[in-house]
């Protein structure tokens, strides 16, 4: 289910337009045969992968509540895990292709279980509501990874958009297109071709693609979560926020309170709080973070290179906490690029193929001290990127009066999007295959 698609573009304002009109009784059935249908549209096998995890949790959740029996729980954590290896990791080398948004309805799921388990939330009765929950289409794929108790009373209740709910969420719309089909796609050209074949590059090329991979997989993403934002804004809903300008962190700390939110709480209330959090000294919570960090590598993919991208966050984040007190740093410019240095490097680990090439990288950013690769790299679509970027995170409300600079910014969305499409073909978000 790709946001790009016109299955897609052609759903969401049917939604949109058809949802005031549906009562209460039809509401729901209508937006679940919606999910479902444009998730099996691509791939159907995968559909009763996403079947099968519903059905075993909300049968889960209600033992929970009726035995108060811890075995549901497990149960739930066996049969999920087990699917999301078998699936997504592929432990008997079938060669299976990971079902699009596996990581994050697993998560989210579980989640749900162990809330009603630890007695956060109520289990929910009605199977047709609490699959919605589960395959609510602007989230589905790739997040936010929502818990039970903000979005479950959210579809339940009746039906209620504002102007000001339109409003907000074309706007979000629009700015999570811009920032996918304007900047990421644009800044994935240069990345791709690079990281295509590292070994044949200079370290200048290779450090530049770095950078513009930095700001890809940031535009990516976050334009996607916008563009959830927006379209659950359209059906009434507020999705929670996943982003907070994370390359304008200070800190690693802070880093990670800003980037992928919903992941990083998720962590936090299901793997590092159980662990012991940092409530048994400081070597046991050195390690809690190790754990944590590399299980969120583990989750992003099976290679090596994701295990180390996501050791390599926790180490930093360990050292940080090593040095001492920080409520007394000041914010300062140098503070902030430091951040972004130290997260930039570590995405060649994320980026790379293989853990080969990532180290070929690393290497060649110090030694190989020449021009090779930047004649490939075009300044055109850099600039246009950049542009893109400047006007996604500018873009107000107020704007929408102004209908000459939405026709100038809607023709320059389709213009990139149409060269994006004849020149390198359709590009799905980084995510989705997460």
């Amino acid at each position: 289910m790709n946001f790009l698609s016109l299955t897609f573009l052609i759903a969401l304002p049917l939604a949109a337009v058809v949802l005031p009109h549906l009562s209460e009784k039809h509401r729901i059935p209508f937006l679940l045969v919606l999910s479902w249908f444009l998730y099996s549209f691509p791939a159907p096998w995968a559909f009763g992968l996403l079947l099968i995890e519903t059905i075993v949790t909300w049968l889960c959740a209600i033992g929970i509540e009726r035995k108060r029996s811890k075995s549901f729980v497990v149960i739930s954590l066996i049969i999920n895990f087990g699917l999301l290896a078998f699936f997504k990791y592929d432990v008997l080398h079938l060669r299976i292709e990971s079902p699009a948004g596996i990581s994050f309805y697993t998560f989210q799921t579980l989640a749900y279980v162990i809330d009603v388990y630890r007695g956060k939330t109520e289990a929910e009765e009605d199977f047709i509501t609490y699959a919605l929950f589960v395959s609510f289409f602007p989230q589905l794929v790739a997040g936010p990874i929502e818990r039970s108790s903000d979005l479950l009373p959210q579809l339940k209740r009746p039906f209620e958009r504002t102007k000001k709910d339109v409003r907000e969420g074309a706007v979000l719309l629009l700015r999570g297109y811009i920032l996918k089909v304007m900047a990421a796609d644009l800044l994935s050209v240069y990345v791709d071709q690079i990281y295509a074949s590292p070994k044949i590059y200079g370290s200048i090329a290779l450090i530049l693609a770095t950078i513009c991979f930095a700001f890809q997989i940031y535009c990516d993403f976050y334009g996607y979560s916008l563009i959830a934002l927006g379209a659950g804004r359209l059906m009434g809903v507020h999705l929670s926020e996943n982003f907070d300008h994370p390359y304008l962190a200070e800190n690693i700390q802070q880093f990670w309170r800003k980037w992928h939110m919903t992941l990083t709480t998720w962590f936090t209330d299901y793997v590092y709080i159980p662990l012991g959090g940092n409530r048994k000294g400081n070597m046991r919570t050195y390690l809690n973070i190790l754990i944590v960090f590399a299980l969120s590598g583990l989750w992003h993919g099976k290679g090596l290179t994701y295990l180390f991208w996501g050791l390599g966050h926790g180490i930093w984040l360990c050292l940080y906490r090593m040095i001492g007190n920080h409520e007394n740093e000041k914010n300062d410019i140098q503070s902030i690029l430091l951040t972004f240095t130290g997260v930039t490097i570590l995405w060649v680990l994320f980026r790379a193929d293989t853990l080969k090439d990532a180290l070929c990288i690393y290497q060649r950013m110090l030694v190989s001290w020449n021009m090779s690769g930047l004649e490939s790299f075009d300044l055109l679509l850099f600039i246009t990127a950049i542009i893109g970027m400047i006007v996604s995170f500018g873009l107000k409300e107020k704007d929408l009066d102004h209908p000459y600079f939405l026709f100038l910014v809607l023709s320059a969305l389709l213009s990139a999007r149409l060269y994006m499409l004849g020149m390198y073909g359709d590009s799905a978000f980084i995510y989705f295959s997460f």
